[in-house]
């Protein structure tokens, strides 16, 4: 509701046209102010946003106060605040078509997006933020029927730039525009359009760029600069075992997978090393490209100390996408003769790909650089006959249970090793609570040169 200030000039209650009233986009220099008090008994216990805007006349921009009241409190009896043509007992005639706008010679970007993967496309506009002055001249009528237009000779260009990041975005396409005059909240208010420019840049590599736009007047001078941060999600590695165990000699796999693949990757560089204090690599069959790519090189250097450096070049027929990860390489070992634990590990990544149509680098970061495999030893498992633990069931456990021959649970030491680390308890092979003939046929039944001591 723009009146005059009450606190100023007491007198002045007309309201005035608020197609003409511009509001600060940043609102600066408004507040809020609760009504708990005062004559306006209608107001009492309503919050009320209140402060100075800029009205536009015949002679030029003046200062305007502004009362802002919720609708439900000002006019609830019909009638629809924001229609001009409303003139209700309640209300003044436009009060609610206010237009956002700015009081400075400054440009604004607006963008959809500021961040994105690898091919997509941020869409951004730049256009004035309004200065009265600047960009207005009276047209024709008075008071409430001014209407302004465009200064002559006030068109804006625009020029775009890409700040940093170069390798991050590219512009795609720039071209003019105006500026939106109807809706709430749009740039320069009813009947007014100001020169402004879209453009679209489209994401080629990972990383962070800062694109500007520069705003310049008729004679080419540059009257504002604003910029626009994009960030752009790298293609990321990482390496995963394929098992968190395995026992000595079995073999060991690490698998190296890529995310965010949206543009399209076409070769990977990985470098790698592996520690074989507790694991064994065959050079030769180590490194196999998975997911259709092919090896395009591969080195190996000796670092010394058991750990080897692998450096694999890795080509797939094209451009690869997808929206799931990807697995790329599989490094092999095999596990060694003692407990501990192996590991592999990733120490650089080099990724090309589709850059605007064209072979490029793309931006790649490793988030899961190492992978380990414990290595267990395995505990051989002896059968109940073969009682001396030899990997045998022969003589010698016959004569073991002879020896503990007629002995029972209640006899003393029937769990003490007293023949050939074998107990009485051993030898009663049935279970029983006895050594007896029954336990000697038992083992002779059972008879062997061999047996596997690792059958899991």
């Amino acid at each position: 509701m723009p009146n005059g200030d009450p606190n100023v000039t007491p007198g002045i209650t007309a309201g005035r046209a608020a197609t003409n009233v511009r509001l600060p986009r940043d609102m600066e220099g408004f507040e809020v102010v609760n009504r708990l008090e005062g004559e306006d008994m209608i107001l009492r216990g309503v919050y009320t946003i209140e402060g100075y805007a800029r009205y536009s006349t015949s002679t030029g921009p003046r200062d305007q106060w502004v009362q802002l009241i919720p609708y439900y409190c000002k006019t609830n009896r019909g009638g629809n605040p924001s229609s001009t043509a409303n003139a209700t007992s309640s209300t003044v005639a436009d009060v609610g078509k206010l237009w956002i706008s700015a009081t400075e010679d400054d440009v604004l970007i607006r963008g959809d997006l500021n961040r994105l993967k690898v091919g997509d496309t941020a869409t951004l506009q730049a256009n004035p933020k309004v200065n009265d002055s600047g960009y207005f001249e009276w047209a024709s009528g008075t008071g409430d029927n001014t209407v302004y237009r465009t200064i002559p000779g006030a068109s804006l260009t625009y020029e775009w730039t890409i700040l940093e990041g170069k390798s991050v975005v590219q512009l795609a396409s720039a071209a003019a525009s105006k500026t939106d005059d109807a809706g709430p909240g749009k740039i320069g208010g009813v009947n007014h359009t100001f020169d402004a420019s879209v453009a679209s840049f489209k994401a080629i590599g990972g990383g962070a760029a800062t694109v500007q736009v520069s705003m310049k007047n008729a004679a080419g001078v540059v009257l504002a600069t604003d910029t626009y941060d994009i960030v752009v999600e790298k293609i990321k590695a990482y390496v995963t075992a394929d098992a968190e165990a395995a026992y000595c000699g079995d073999p060991i796999g690490y698998t190296v997978s890529i995310d965010n693949v949206a543009a399209g990757v076409g070769t990977v560089s990985l470098n790698f090393t592996v520690d074989t204090a507790n694991q064994k690599l065959d050079l030769a069959t180590a490194v196999t490209p998975l997911s259709g790519f092919t090896t395009l090189s591969l080195k190996w250097t000796d670092l010394g100390g058991g750990v080897w450096k692998g450096a694999v070049t890795l080509m797939y027929p094209g451009f690869i996408t997808s929206e799931a990860p990807i697995d790329i390489v599989k490094i092999a070992t095999k596990a060694g003769d003692k407990a501990g634990v192996a590991t592999v590990e990733i120490s650089g990544l080099s990724v090309t790909g589709n850059v605007g149509g064209n072979s490029g680098y793309l931006g790649s970061e490793i988030i899961v650089g190492q992978a380990e495999t414990e290595v267990v030893v395995k505990q051989p498992i002896y059968s109940k006959y073969d009682l001396n633990h030899d990997g045998k069931i022969n003589v010698l456990d016959t004569n073991i249970a002879v020896f503990f021959y007629l002995k029972s649970s209640a006899s003393p030491g029937w769990d003490t090793e007293l023949f050939d680390r074998a107990t009485a308890k051993e030898a009663d092979v049935n279970g029983s609570g006895r050594v007896d003939l029954a336990d000697l046929i038992e083992i002779l039944a059972n008879y062997c040169d061999s047996y596997d001591l690792f059958p899991y």
